[in-house]
C-alpha cells in the first residue's frame, strides 16, 4: 500500500491487559475501548499497527501488541502516546523514539507526570473541554492542541435493530459507582413511588471499572441488577432493552463514550453537565442535560420530571431517541481524522471534531 503508515500507540496502564479481544471478551471503560477500537480502526484502514504497553503479546486483527518490558526503542511514522488512568509517562525517558510525529492523546483532565520533557508535535483531546482545561493548566500553545471526539462500533449495533424489545421502565446506570449511583438509586425509588412501581434499574460496570482488583459492587433492594463488566456486544445487547440512562455526578467526565453508545442503542441519557458531556448531548434534542449540582435536591426532581414527562409524551420521546440513534461518528472517521491531521503537517487550529471538516479552533 503506497500511502501505509506505521502507526504505534504507547499507553503505559497496568489496570487492564490490552489485547485485540479485550472489549470483546470483558467489559472496560472508555479509555481503554477506544485505544483498542482505533488501533484496530488503523489496521483496516491498511497501517501498519502497533499497541506498546501492558498487553498480551501477539498479532491480532492486523495489529501488534508489544510488551513495554521487550522494548527499549519505538521507530514510526506516528506516534500516538496515550494515558487513561495512570496518567504516568516517565517511562519514556527510557526508550529512544525516532517518529515523525509525537502527538499526546489526552481522554481527561488527571493531571499528566513524566511528560515534561518531551517534545509534542501535537495534543489532541477526546473534547474541546479536556483541550481548554490543558489550555488553562500548562504552557503548551494554542496552535498545538487539537479536538478528535471517540466514535462508536456501528456493526455492533446495526444487528440488533431487528429485535428491539425495549421496556419503558428499565433504567441503566452504566459506570463507575462514584459517578452518582447512590443518587440514581433514590430516584428510581422514588420513581417507583410516584409514577409506578414497574420501575427497574440496570446497573453496569461497578469499581472494576478501574482495575480487576478492586471490590466487587454489592447492591441492596429488588428494584435494582447489578451485571458487572460485560463485553461490549453483550452490553450493548441489553442496552436495546432499556429505554433511560441517568447519571448525576460532579467529576469532570472528557467525553463520556457510554452516551453514544447508549444513544445509538434508543437510550435517552439524562445526565449532568458537567466536562465535555454537551459535546455529545445536545439538551432537548438528542437527551438532556441536568444543570443543578449533583448536591442539590432539585437535580434529581429534574431527572425524575423528564422521565415522568416523556412517558406522557410518547410523540416527544420516540423524536429524542430518533435523534440520539443518528449518532454516526465510528471509529473509521476517527482514525481518517488522525491520519488527515497527520498527513496535513498538523495544520495549526485545526479541528476536527466530528464533522468532517477542518475548522478554526
Amino acid at each position: 500500500m503506497k500511502d501505509r503508515l506505521k502507526i504505534t500507540i504507547y499507553c503505559p496502564d497496568e489496570n487492564f491487559r490490552l489485547s485485540a479481544n479485550l472489549v470483546h471478551d470483558q467489559g472496560v471503560g472508555g479509555g481503554k475501548t477506544a485505544i483498542v477500537s482505533l488501533a484496530h480502526a488503523f489496521a483496516r484502514l491498511g497501517h501498519k499497527v502497533n499497541v506498546t504497553g501492558y498487553v498480551v503479546e501477539g498479532v491480532s486483527g492486523g495489529v501488534e501488541y508489544s510488551g513495554l518490558n521487550r522494548v527499549d526503542r519505538i521507530e514510526t511514522d506516528l506516534l500516538l502516546v496515550t494515558t487513561s488512568s495512570k496518567m504516568d509517562l516517565a517511562g519514556l525517558r527510557d526508550l529512544k523514539i525516532d517518529a515523525q510525529a509525537k502527538y499526546l492523546w489526552l481522554h481527561g483532565v488527571s493531571p499528566v507526570t513524566g511528560g515534561e520533557d518531551q517534545s509534542w508535535d501535537g495534543i489532541v483531546c477526546v473534547s474541546h473541554f479536556v483541550k481548554n482545561h490543558f489550555l488553562e493548566k500548562t504552557r503548551i500553545p494554542r496552535e498545538k492542541y487539537c479536538v478528535i471526539h471517540n466514535g462508536v462500533d456501528p456493526a455492533l449495533f446495526k444487528f440488533q435493530y431487528r429485535f428491539i424489545k425495549r421496556n419503558p421502565h428499565r433504567i441503566v446506570f452504566a459506570s463507575h459507582p462514584v459517578k452518582g449511583l447512590d443518587r440514581v438509586i433514590r430516584i428510581v425509588d422514588s420513581l417507583r413511588k410516584t409514577v409506578s412501581d414497574r420501575f427497574h434499574l440496570d446497573v453496569f460496570g461497578g469499581y472494576k471499572l478501574w482495575g480487576q482488583d478492586q471490590p466487587e459492587l454489592k447492591l441492596t433492594g429488588g428494584f435494582a441488577t447489578f451485571h458487572g463488566l460485560l463485553p461490549q456486544r453483550e452490553l450493548i445487547r441489553r442496552l436495546f432493552a432499556c429505554s433511560f440512562m441517568i447519571n448525576l455526578y460532579d467529576i469532570p467526565e472528557g467525553f463520556g463514550l457510554i452516551y453514544p453508545q447508549a444513544m445509538k442503542a434508543g437510550i435517552i441519557c439524562i445526565v449532568s453537565n458537567v466536562g465535555g458531556v454537551s459535546e455529545v448531548i445536545r439538551d432537548g434534542l438528542n437527551g438532556f442535560l441536568v444543570h443543578d449540582p449533583l448536591q442539590t435536591e432539585s437535580a434529581g426532581k429534574d431527572a425524575e420530571r423528564i422521565i415522568a414527562h416523556l412517558l406522557k409524551n410518547p410523540g416527544m420521546m420516540a423524536e429524542i431517541r430518533r435523534n440520539g440513534m443518528r449518532y454516526n461518528r465510528g471509529w473509521k472517521e476517527v482514525a481518517e481524522d488522525f491520519v488527515n491531521l497527520f498527513r496535513s503537517g498538523w495544520i495549526a487550529g485545526t479541528d476536527v471534531s466530528g464533522d468532517r471538516k477542518a475548522q478554526r479552533a
